[in-house]
């Protein structure tokens, strides 16, 4: 397809690759989002985007993304994630916790709930563990088409590039959680550029979608809500990358900050910093996120920050699907505080 003598495409040529490219779309978005904000702010991912996800510790990133994982499972999409972090079952026990939760919900059985670690311990009422099989059936019904790499080797770019070959074909969305976990052969900073690079690279190859976690620097006391220039070890990560989310908690006051604890339920915002298709990186979704749980909540609300501040949308725009107005968000919190 290229023009031998100069190494460019030919303009026919190039016009119409793209055109043979472009038809093959279905007018829908190739991976679709389960949080709502990301939903109604992008609709979903291109079939050839990288997207970068970084988070605060403890903010909630990997449920991000295993949320993600999960639900385009579910829509039958072949899903391979390379989850490194935590322990090798953290991905499905997180999974089969926020199940087995819900179960007890829906059963009006909320007395055999459990914390999260009483339940890693197997510290689960009797009755409540009458219930994992049956969960865990319907788990391996959903979830068929999701492949968890197994991690027996220490996931190094080479090897990560050996599977790429292997599954390409057929995969429909690939995740790493996350970069900062692979194996790194030289000097972060230098690792990760070299990461970086060569998965934009593999990606265009492939033209698979592909999300990858990241760090985001420490805070310090003048950020009101990380951006581009937070991500931890190299400006490669968002140079390289179609889309870029980050996510942390809001500062919400001090007795904000006693209501959070109180409940458990936390106020963490997410902020589209880079989006080569275009939408504002002003704009934060503020979402609930029960810690307990592991869930964010369905509906969320919108405010616009700055170097130094976050204010309120007091009226969400029309794509806001999914947004509260302010005034329903106070609301909201006066009645939980009864």
């Amino acid at each position: 397809m290229y023009d031998k003598n100069k190494g460019f495409y030919k303009l026919d040529q190039y016009v119409d690759e793209s055109y043979m490219d472009l038809s093959t779309q279905t007018g829908e978005y190739q991976i679709g989002y389960p949080l709502n904000f990301l939903k109604d702010a992008l609709g979903g991912m291109t079939k050839s985007e990288l997207l970068v996800i970084g988070a605060d510790s403890g903010v909630g990133k990997s449920e991000a993304v295993n949320n993600i994982a999960f639900h385009n499972a579910k829509e039958g999409k072949k899903v391979y994630i390379f989850s490194l972090e935590g322990d090798k079952y953290d991905l499905i026990n997180r999974h089969r916790y926020s199940c087995f939760l819900e179960e007890l919900a829906r059963r009006h059985q909320g007395g055999l709930a459990c914390s999260y670690r009483e339940f890693l311990i197997n510290k689960i009422p009797e009755k409540g563990k009458d219930l994992l099989q049956a969960i865990d059936e319907e788990i391996k019904n959903n979830l068929k088409t999701l492949k968890v790499y197994n991690r027996k080797e220490d996931l190094s770019l080479a090897l990560f590039e050996s599977h790429l070959d292997l599954i390409n074909a057929e995969a429909d969305l690939v995740i790493i959680d996350h970069l900062h976990y692979f194996d790194f052969h030289k000097k972060e900073y230098e690792a990760i550029n070299e990461i970086m690079k060569r998965i934009k690279k593999i990606q265009e190859k492939y033209r698979i979608p592909m999300i990858l976690v990241s760090h985001l620097r420490k805070k310090d006391a003048m950020r009101s809500f990380p951006d581009q220039a937070d991500f931890h070890g190299s400006s490669n990560i968002v140079k390289q990358a179609d889309t870029c989310v980050v996510m942390a908690h809001i500062d919400v006051g001090e007795d904000g900050d006693a209501q959070q604890i109180k409940t458990n339920t936390y106020q963490t915002g997410i902020r589209i910093v880079k989006s080569r298709t275009g939408f504002s990186q002003k704009i934060i979704g503020v979402m609930d996120y029960d810690l307990e749980a592991r869930k964010y909540s369905d509906e969320y609300t919108l405010k616009v920050c700055g170097n130094n501040y976050i204010a309120n949308i007091n009226e969400p725009p029309a794509w806001a699907k999914h947004a509260r107005s302010e005034k329903q968000t106070e609301e909201k919190n006066a009645d939980s505080m009864y």
